[in-house]
């Protein structure tokens, strides 16, 4: 039979685990209800808010102008500039009015449906680059059905992303449906909002469940102070009784048994106070599934992915981070001046490694003389550091990168060139903004913020970073750099 002791031991550790149990599944609960309820109801807020702009401006629009307009541009790309037809500008400085008014952060934008084809078009949007008959490739099908009568469109994901969006008919002076306008409003608004309380429950979580642990283990800790009495009283017995010699080292070898069990107890205690963080934070990453519709296998396999993807958005919201500071002006330049041929050395032998790994040949090409810019090192670093990254996330096996640094009059021009998959010439006046990935871009982990803070950097230093790519051959991204004179000399 154990001793007493022990037995009270073993049944404060299973109080520990059903109190530590039961406060888990309460609050993955209440995070979990809340998360939902929340984006329901920004669901269907939003949606209200959308049907009523989409309606309001469709009485806005002349059905009969907007359908004169497309009876005289039959083609797509028949229109490429807002000003060009008087009737487009009119349609399109409508929808401009009504986007900032409500203060929308996408376009708006009016379609027809070509039932020949089973397909919609766009025709007057609010932004300044019209898409004049472009079509939608990924029409959500009520868009179809209740192309008549309009409706609201619940969440749903299209090749831009995920959105919640309302369409209202545009008809002419007869009452025929001649377009539709739409509203949009991306969703992952309400995603992040829903992230950020639910990272709020779990520091309340995290809060309370440091208060309890605090408790049990005081509880603990008087059972401990209990049984050491029980020690000292057994110890007292066995010296008073030390004629009863086998009876004494039976129980001095249970006081050691129990001291042993202690030590390791104290210890388990000890990992589960330094773990229940990263034990939390395992289970709130399971909201973002439908636990519902999915075995336990399934549910392993979606947590790795879930924390892989946590690790990039950390990576995202870093860059996003530095990304605003640099787009409101918030860095102040400190300029100096340096070698950029000493620069360039210095950053590329942190990638002669990851070059050699991948058997890419790092080349790198100067005037011959020491070449001092005035500029903000640490920021010039990190350009540097950024283009140097996609020359050889983009590059090929056994491909090369070249780096050159070349004066021009009163700049010196830094060029990297690597080979590899390059870009299309429609992507190039977009690598720059933020998020934008080409059609070759097959990176899983790219964040498409790097060219962004790129270009940025370079802009704060009064410069513009050019592109030139071939498909299938090579890129090269180049920008100029004011020279450093000494007026002393």
């Amino acid at each position: 039979m154990k001793p007493r002791f022990i037995q009270k031991l073993n049944v404060a550790k299973k109080v520990i685990f059903l109190v530590v149990t039961g406060f888990l599944i309460i609050s993955i609960y209440f995070i979990s209800w809340s998360y939902y309820s929340f984006l329901n109801e920004s669901e269907e807020n939003s949606l209200l808010r959308l049907q009523g702009i989409a309606n309001s401006i469709s009485v806005q629009i002349n059905g009969d102008e907007h359908e004169f307009l497309l009876n005289k541009y039959l083609k797509k790309d028949a229109i490429t500039n807002s000003s060009q037809d008087s009737i487009y500008y009119k349609i399109h400085s409508l929808l401009k009015k009504n986007k900032d008014a409500n203060m929308l952060k996408t376009e708006v934008y009016t379609m027809i449906h070509d039932s020949s084809n089973n397909n919609f078009y766009f025709v007057a949007t609010s932004g300044e680059n019209p898409y004049f008959l472009h079509s939608y490739l990924s029409f959500p099908k009520i868009l179809k059905d209740q192309y008549s009568f309009g409706g609201k469109i619940k969440r749903y994901v299209d090749e831009n992303g995920e959105w919640l969006s309302a369409f209202t008919p545009i008809k002419n002076n007869s009452g025929k449906v001649v377009a539709l306008v739409q509203v949009d409003q991306q969703f992952d608004e309400f995603i992040k909002k829903a992230h950020d309380d639910a990272i709020k429950n779990v520091v309340v979580s995290i809060s309370i469940f440091a208060f309890v642990l605090v408790i049990l283990v005081r509880v603990l800790r008087n059972i401990l102070i209990k049984e050491e009495r029980d020690k000292k009283i057994i110890d007292e017995s066995l010296k008073a009784n030390a004629i009863i010699s086998k009876q004494l080292e039976i129980s001095l070898e249970k006081l050691t048994e129990v001291d042993k069990l202690r030590k390791e107890m104290i210890a388990n205690i000890s990992h589960d106070l330094r773990t229940p963080l990263s034990t939390i934070n395992g289970f709130i990453e399971t909201l973002y599934l439908k636990k519902e519709e999915i075995n336990l296998e399934d549910s392993a396999r979606y947590l790795r992915i879930v924390l892989r993807e946590s690790s990039r958005l950390n990576k995202l919201i870093g860059e996003l981070f530095e990304l605003s500071k640099l787009e409101a002006k918030q860095i102040e330049l400190k300029l100096v001046p340096f070698s950029i041929d000493e620069l360039v050395q210095d950053v590329c032998q942190k990638y002669h490694l990851m070059c050699k790994e991948k058997n890419i040949k790092l080349m790198i090409t100067t005037t011959g003389e020491i070449s001092y810019i005035t500029a903000d090192i640490a920021l010039i670093d990190r350009v540097l550091q950024n283009l140097i990254d996609n020359a050889i996330k983009y590059n090929y096996q056994n491909g090369s990168i070249e780096i050159s640094v070349t004066t021009i009059t009163n700049n010196v021009q830094l060029k990297i060139k690597n080979s590899g998959i390059g870009i299309e010439e429609t992507d190039i006046p977009h690598v720059f903004d933020r998020y934008y990935k080409n059609s070759n871009n097959n990176e899983k982990n790219s964040t498409g913020l790097g060219l962004a803070i790129v270009n940025k950097i370079i802009e704060l230093h009064g410069s513009k970073i050019y592109v030139e790519s071939e498909i299938g051959k090579s890129t090269t991204f180049y920008f100029n750099l004011p020279i450093f004179i000494n007026e002393k000399k």
